[in-house]
């Protein structure tokens, strides 16, 4: 008899919701994987304290192998995951794959700064057990060095606090570090006096705790203000640097916005929230804060069988406004998937049955909501202290904290106050004085010309580099052994003179590597080619840093940076490339071609017949392989077919091609990054356009929300013309004065981490479509919307274009404009669609659509003035343009989220300054 396979259940997260389902599954007949990138679970309500020195934090935390010990069928592994591929049913760790039949994503939340991800350096967040002890340190430092202080500007600037959002968090931090402060500290310190110190907790909204009841947010204010914490509602933070933090305030009297400064080393964010970056990998509706829109039984739509609950889940079913993030709606959502996978089957929708909140102000004030029950005070206090050790994991946990309470009401003094400075391990007297001669002997020969500058990543959400390692492996399976492949950098392109254009990268490199600096190769070798007695199949030629060029153009990565940071097996100086070219192409498995000079010796495992080069060798990267600097023309291809009689010379490794066409989860995230940055910029100015304004102040708008999310660059030039301007299709001077009854056509693009979206929109100046504008406008929409719905997985990739051809000819025949479906051409003159990726016109094989492929649709009509037609049609041109994800059901409008319909265009053109 065979026994029924027991099922799989993979759980991302050890906070509270997969804590709950997976302490539902123990000791059942299923097999339950926890994947936590920390060994501990976290007990985040009083996180705060362990901020404030008020707890330890061993009193907040528990190992979740000792939570789940005697589980037989739970597996904890630390690992953190980097990506889910949902249609493989597998999740990507960065140390191991897990495969699953059931996959419940509980990841819950970190600090979000708004698209302003550099002001985290200034303001740190409190969302886990390092933030908190990164503001306890430097809060207790703040008071040893204001101790010294003697200008009394900057002691004001040391002891000034600033604490941003007012919510739960927000508040429960301002009232601790408030105690602190004023009372814990300040007996320790009598240099310090109450006066110097400042407490303000700014927050957008124009009240605190905008969750609970308005009375209750009065109390909440008032308790604030009686503990000395300066309330600043109805303020914007508008920048945070070293020097403090900047607010935008609007004028009791006049009514006018104004900018004021607040000098401050210590500030803490507590006013939003973001998502893992691997929910966008889903491939599910997401709301605009990233979180998939789950449906009623937790699930993701196409894909019943992966849940995300918790902080990370939008629930919004039979709601008007999704359930909030708060640790119940976790624990219960956990509890009832958890039912659910047992069962095998939905009984009955998910149903949150709310407990209340609660929140504290400080020492015995809180304030606490259920239902129409509102209190405040000391009861409410004694109330949310019951119910936060009741629910901490172990006893112990709730024997200690309660002891560290009762000691902290009765003494104000926290025990966790220590100060542990970073443990640096001892030279040995040897060693050190061997140093102390190396530098005595070289410091004569010290000069400016042997600084060294560190070399650093800036972009902290680019994918792994085992994501890069993977593709490079896949394109290796696919090269037949008696090849090599070579992939080279872009080239710098001179603007003018001794000025240069900013660098972007190959495409095919970037894809590849993730490099991002000119003068480098890639060499590819299924069968691999020996340098020195060492077979590698991946080598990597960079350009060796020299610190005298480092000091006027910046940091790049020389051959170690390479294999670190970039995780290539082995990188070579970009000199020694033509040498082992040579070497390679003149050798076979049994001959070794020693090199000039101090070259490595290599030679191919295989005889080499072809080479496969993506991107033609460059004027940065010459090949000098006949003794003389060409590029790849006809004439260097006979060249080195003559040189090298055997090798085939093939102009396009067609797998990569393959490869780049169909986007890996990976890729679609940073896809929809750049595309929701680009429908935000969109956004911003539409809204703020008006009359009178000309096509480069509209372009200039645009950009400026492409910038503010965080893109590097536009994915192409933009295109944004007025009038008869919008009859050129690739318009892009963008210098007319647009007047009242113009149309503006938008056509830009963000690019993100090298990805590009294409998104464009046409829309009237005014904030009106004139009737015969509004006409042409519904057959462009309705054009566009065919064409989408031709956008499915296995139809052709002309589809799209001659489902919405069809709609254009049919209805402009009916307005008279043509009287033969063949002269639409005459107004419809492009295609509909094209690959997006990273390039704007991303490579593709124009076959069958495939399944995470991105295409645009993007129809339009364009009437010149001089048209044969009536001149009541003359200067209208109309195109509507959309990023589309070719998926196994239905396509998914990936920059569906700007208005498409042209109600809806009206009501958002100008909609900022009327």
């Amino acid at each position: 008899m065979f026994s029924e396979r027991r099922k799989k259940i993979v759980v991302i997260g050890g906070g509270f919701g997969g804590l709950s389902i997976v302490k539902s599954l123990r000791n059942t007949r299923v097999d339950v994987t926890l994947i936590d990138k920390t060994n501990h679970h976290l007990f985040q309500p009083l996180l705060y304290q362990v901020a404030t020195a008020a707890l330890s934090p061993a009193d907040i935390a528990q190992p979740l192998r000792a939570i789940l010990s005697g589980s037989k069928n739970i597996t904890v592994v630390m690992d953190e995951v980097i990506d889910v591929d949902v249609n493989a049913h597998k999740v990507i760790g960065k140390i191991d794959r897990y495969e699953y039949d059931y996959l419940v994503i509980a990841t819950g939340t970190r600090h979000s700064y708004f698209g302003h991800d550099e002001w985290e350096t200034f303001a740190p967040g409190l969302k886990d057990l390092a933030d908190a002890l990164e503001i306890r340190r430097k809060l207790l430092e703040t008071f040893e060095h204001a101790a010294k202080a003697i200008d009394k500007e900057h002691l004001r600037n040391l002891l000034t606090f600033v604490i941003v959002g007012g919510g739960p968090t927000g508040v429960e931090l301002a009232g601790a570090v408030s105690e602190i402060a004023l009372r814990t500290m300040l007996p320790d310190f009598p240099q310090i006096r109450r006066s110097d110190v400042r407490i303000i907790l700014i927050e957008g909204q124009d009240r605190v705790l905008t969750t609970y009841h308005e009375e209750l947010s009065r109390r909440a204010l008032r308790s604030l203000n009686t503990i000395g914490v300066d309330v600043m509602l109805s303020t914007r933070v508008v920048n945070v640097d070293s020097a403090g933090v900047q607010i935008q305030q609007r004028d009791i009297n006049s009514g006018e916005l104004k900018n004021i400064i607040i000098s401050s080393g210590n500030i803490i964010w507590a006013a939003g929230n973001t998502v893992s970056p691997i929910l966008s990998s889903l491939q599910c509706s997401l709301d605009k804060f990233g979180r998939p829109i789950v449906r009623s039984d937790c699930s993701i739509e196409n894909h019943p069988e992966v849940f995300v609950i918790g902080d990370a889940a939008n629930f919004c079913y039979g709601l008007m406004s999704p359930l909030p993030g708060v640790a119940q709606v976790a624990i219960q959502m956990g509890r009832y998937v958890a039912e659910n996978i047992l069962r095998g089957a939905v009984e009955k929708p998910f149903e949150y049955k709310d407990l209340g909140s609660m929140a504290t102000i400080g020492r015995a004030k809180a304030v606490v909501e259920l239902g129409r029950l509102r209190i405040s005070g000391f009861i409410a206090w004694i109330c949310w202290a019951v119910l936060h050790i009741i629910k901490l994991i172990s006893f112990r946990n709730r024997l200690k904290v309660l002891v560290e309470w009762m000691w902290y009401y009765v003494s104000f003094q926290p025990g966790a106050r220590l100060l542990i400075p970073k443990f640096e391990r001892k030279k040995s007297t040897l060693l050190g004085l061997l140093l102390m001669m190396l530098v005595g002997v070289a410091a004569p020969c010290l000069t400016s010309k042997s600084q060294t500058f560190n070399y650093e990543v800036f972009d902290t959400d680019m994918p792994p580099k085992q994501v890069f390692k993977e593709r490079r492996e896949r394109l290796l399976d696919s090269l037949p052994e008696n090849s090599i492949a070579i992939v080279l950098s872009a080239d710098v392109r001179n603007r003018q003179n001794d000025v240069d254009y900013e660098y972007r990268q190959n495409s095919n490199l970037l894809y590849l590597t993730a490099y991002p600096h000119p003068n480098a190769v890639l060499l590819l070798s299924a069968s691999g080619i020996v340098i020195n007695g060492r077979k590698f199949h991946e080598i990597m030629f960079v350009e060796e840093r020299v610190a005298e060029k480092e000091q006027w153009t910046g940091t790049t990565a020389g051959p170690k940076e390479t294999m670190q940071i970039y995780g290539l097996d082995t990188a070579l100086a970009v000199n020694k490339l033509t040498e082992i070219l040579n070497a390679v192409l003149k050798s076979d498995s049994t001959s070794s071609q020693g090199l000039p000079g101090q070259a490595p010796v290599a030679h191919a495992e295989h005889e080499i017949d072809r080479l496969f080069v993506a991107g033609w060798p460059t004027k940065s990267v010459p090949m000098t392989l006949l003794g003389k600097n060409m590029h790849i023309d006809k004439e260097i291809r006979k060249g080195l077919t003559s040189g090298f009689s055997r090798l085939q010379i093939v102009p396009q490794i067609d797998a990569l091609v393959a490869m780049r066409e169909v986007k890996d989860t990976a890729e679609l995230r940073l896809m929809r990054k750049a595309i929701d940055v680009t429908v935000a910029g969109h956004r911003y100015a539409m809204s703020h356009t008006k009359p009178g304004m000309k096509e480069f102040e509209i372009e200039a708008l645009i950009e400026f929300g492409f910038k503010s999310g965080g893109a590097e660059d536009v994915g192409y030039p933009s295109i944004v013309g007025s009038g008869y301007n919008a009859c050129i299709l690739h318009y892009i001077t963008n210098r007319r004065s647009a007047r009242s009854g113009d149309m503006i056509l938008a056509d830009c693009g963000a690019e993100y981490h090298g990805y590009t979206a294409d998104v464009m929109r046409t829309f009237p100046l005014s904030g009106k479509f004139s009737e015969d504008q509004k006409t042409i406008y519904s057959i462009v929409l309705e054009a566009q919307d065919s064409g989408i719905a031709a956008c499915r997985a296995g139809m052709q990739f002309r589809d799209p274009h001659r489902a919405a051809m069809r709609v254009v000819a049919r209805r402009l025949i009916d307005i008279g404009i043509i009287s033969d479906p063949v002269d639409a051409q005459r107004y419809f003159m492009h295609g509909t669609s094209h690959y997006l990726g990273l390039d704007v016109h991303d490579v593709g094989r124009g076959g069958p659509l495939q399944p995470n492929s991105v295409i645009t649709v993007e129809p339009g009509i364009y009437i010149a003035a001089g048209s044969p037609c009536d001149n009541r049609w003359w200067n209208i041109g109309i195109r509507i343009e959309d990023d589309i994800l070719i998926t196994n059901s239905d396509p998914i409008n990936l920059s569906g989220a700007l208005p498409r319909k042209a109600a809806e265009i009206e009501a958002l053109v100008g909609s900022a300054i009327k």
